[in-house]
C-alpha cells in the first residue's frame, strides 16, 4: 500500500477520481455518449456509492422530476438565473423531505418495497442534489430534451463507473497498482487528441459516409 499514513478510504476515494473520470472522458470522446459534464458524472456515481444504487436511483429520478416540474413552472417568470436556481433547490429539499416521509411512514414501501431511508447516507443525498443547477444549466442553453438525454446518459456513465468501482476487491487492486493511475493521463491525452467521429456518429451516419457520391458514378 502506498502512503501508509494516510487512511485507506481517502486514499482509494482518490484513486476511484481518475478512473470514473477517465470513464466519463471515453463515453464522451469515443462513445459520443454526452453527459451533463465529468462533475455530474463523478458525482453521481459517488453518490450511488454512498446511497447504494437502488435508493441512488430512486432520489435521481425524483430530483428530476421535481427540477423538471419546478423549471417549467418559472421558466417564463422574470428572475435572475440564480435565483431561478435557488427557487429550484428549495422545492427539491422540500419534496424530499416530504417522499422521505411518505416511504417512511407508508406501509407499502416500508413492508413491501423494503424501502428505509434511515440506512441512506445524508452526504450521498446532496451529491445527487447538485446536479440540479447542471440539468436547469442545460435546459436553459438548449432545451428540456437535450437536457434530459445528457441527464439520463449521465446516469449510465455513472452506474458504468459505479459497477466498475464495486467489482469485489477492486479498491484492493487500485492500490496495490497505484503506478496504473498515471497512465491515465497519457489515456486521456490520446483520447482528447482523437478523431471528432465518436462511435454513435458512426453507428447513425453509416449509411451516408459510405454512400456513394452519384456523381463519382457518371465521371466514371
Amino acid at each position: 500500500m502506498i502512503l501508509p499514513n494516510l487512511p485507506h478510504g481517502i486514499i482509494v476515494l482518490l484513486l476511484f477520481l481518475p478512473v470514473i473520470a477517465t470513464i466519463a472522458n471515453f463515453a464522451r470522446y469515443v462513445l459520443g455518449i454526452r453527459t451533463l459534464g465529468i462533475y455530474p458524472a463523478l458525482s453521481l456515481a459517488f453518490a450511488f456509492l454512498l446511497t447504494g444504487f437502488r435508493y441512488g436511483m430512486i432520489i435521481t429520478t425524483l430530483v428530476f422530476a421535481i427540477s423538471s416540474l419546478s423549471y417549467s413552472l418559472i421558466k417564463y417568470t422574470r428572475m435572475h438565473y440564480v435565483s431561478k436556481i435557488t427557487v429550484i433547490y428549495t422545492a427539491n429539499a422540500i419534496f424530499l423531505i416530504l417522499a422521505f416521509t411518505l416511504f417512511t411512514q407508508a406501509p407499502f414501501f416500508s413492508n413491501v418495497l423494503n424501502l428505509d431511508f434511515n440506512e441512506i447516507n445524508p452526504a450521498g443525498v446532496l451529491l445527487i442534489a447538485v446536479l440540479i443547477d447542471f440539468f436547469v444549466k442545460q435546459t436553459v442553453k438548449k432545451d428540456w430534451f437535450t437536457a434530459t438525454r445528457s441527464f439520463i446518459e449521465t446516469i449510465i456513465v455513472s452506474s458504468i463507473g459505479f459497477l466498475i468501482i464495486r467489482i469485489p476487491r477492486f479498491d484492493l487492486i487500485l492500490v496495490k497498482y497505484a503506478w496504473i493511475i498515471p497512465l491515465l493521463i497519457i489515456v486521456n491525452v490520446i483520447i482528447g487528441q482523437g478523431s471528432n467521429l465518436k462511435l454513435l456518429e458512426i453507428l447513425r451516419f453509416k449509411q451516408i459516409i459510405v454512400k456513394p457520391n452519384p456523381q463519382d458514378d457518371k465521371s466514371s
